[in-house]
């Protein structure tokens, strides 16, 4: 089979990065498993993530009005900052995603040093949201991060 590589955490793999796992099968045998693709991952809980922002407008929108609904995000995400009371937004609007809508737009906030960070796009929903990724020292990792907001918002 070739040599067997471990990544420190109990998972195996051959020299051509085919995951084997940790243990074998009730034969015996190890069957070989194609190993997990980390950025697609990243992605796909990305665009469940937004997928679930969509539902809470959903289910918002039932009972309130679109204004009440991009106030509502506007605060959630505001609450997920370091200094909440400087959130200045700018673009925000409701924005048609799959079978419902989710609130988008852009906000700048100060960080701890109280420096203002500059706009970044954001996707929210009324009980949360997310900030694009960027500047990282790794840009796949930030784009695949940032799958569900670019799908959503554009």
């Amino acid at each position: 089979m070739g040599q067997i590589y471990s990544d420190g955490v109990g998972q195996y793999y051959t020299g051509a990065n085919t995951y084997i796992g940790g243990g074998a099968s009730a034969s015996g045998a190890v069957t070989p498993q194609p190993k997990r693709d980390s950025y697609q991952e990243l992605k796909d809980v990305s665009v469940k993530l937004v997928d679930s922002y969509a539902a809470s407008v959903s289910e918002y929108l039932g009972k309130n009005s679109k204004k009440s609904a991009v106030e509502q995000a506007k605060k959630a995400l505001a609450e997920t900052l370091k200094d909440p009371s400087s959130a200045q937004f700018r673009n925000v609007r409701l924005t048609p995603y799959k079978d419902g809508n989710v609130i988008c737009g852009e906000v700048n906030a100060k960080n701890s040093y109280g420096g203002y960070v500059g706009f970044k796009s954001f996707v929210a929903g009324v009980k949360g949201g997310q900030i694009a990724q960027s500047g990282g020292r790794y840009p796949d990792i930030d784009r695949a991060a940032n799958e569900g907001l670019i799908l959503a918002c554009g």
